[in-house]
């Protein structure tokens, strides 16, 4: 990709005058971006730059709104395009042990409907022992879901990342190698981020959170 200027130390703007963000990869990164994607989450597009080895180049989004906790709270459920994403993304946040809540949302101001789920790179805190929990995000789009509609995401949720998932994960981790010539357990990173018991404990926690036990 070639480059018009340069607005800062990371953020460029190419020859069809759009902002490109340059940022260091991280095997975090390239797991939580197919996580997203696997889960239909509308996140950032990004491939690994051709300049500076290692690094990737995430194209930023205009006039995009993030959000928090008092913004959140003035949404309107119904004038949102698909909202029952959130429960996909609270499910995917607890899965990971990233207590972001509404750190990581987005929507685009030119249709204030569309969420947008950023990618921060940020580590997972993922533990055997760890506790899920309801939180605001939870309270928020528990009380305003359908019943149906949550069902659906919680299916969907938990058919998608399936043991299948991992072969992509693992493609994804072998050319993260190859672009930054990092050496990994890919092996070993996969199983501790889609560990089947977790899984199941995070199933039947979201089960009883929508009423189906």
């Amino acid at each position: 990709m070639s480059f018009f200027t340069r607005n800062n130390e990371n953020i460029l703007l190419n020859e069809a005058l759009i902002e490109i963000e340059q940022i260091k990869a991280s095997p975090e990164f390239v797991i939580y971006h197919q996580c997203l994607n696997q889960l239909h989450l509308p996140t950032q597009k990004w491939v690994y730059s051709s300049q500076k080895k290692g690094w990737l180049e995430i194209v930023r989004l205009y006039e995009l709104l993030e959000l928090d906790k008092v913004f959140f709270k003035s949404l309107e459920y119904s004038k949102l395009i698909n909202p029952i994403q959130l429960y996909s993304y609270y499910l995917l946040q607890q899965f990971l042990g990233k207590l972001d809540r509404y750190q990581g949302i987005g929507l685009l101001s030119k249709s204030k409907g569309d969420f947008v789920f950023l990618n921060t790179g940020s580590s997972f805190e993922i533990s055997a022992a760890s506790k899920f929990e309801r939180n605001d995000l939870s309270r928020w789009i528990l009380r305003r879901g359908k019943s149906s509609e949550l069902k659906v995401a919680h299916d969907s949720f938990f058919i998608l990342l399936d043991q299948k998932f991992k072969e992509k994960l693992l493609i994804s981790l072998t050319l993260y190698q190859s672009e930054t010539s990092e050496s990994i357990d890919k092996t070993k990173l996969i199983d501790s981020v889609l560990d089947t018991e977790r899984l199941e404990r995070l199933r039947l926690f979201s089960m009883k959170e929508i009423g189906l036990i």
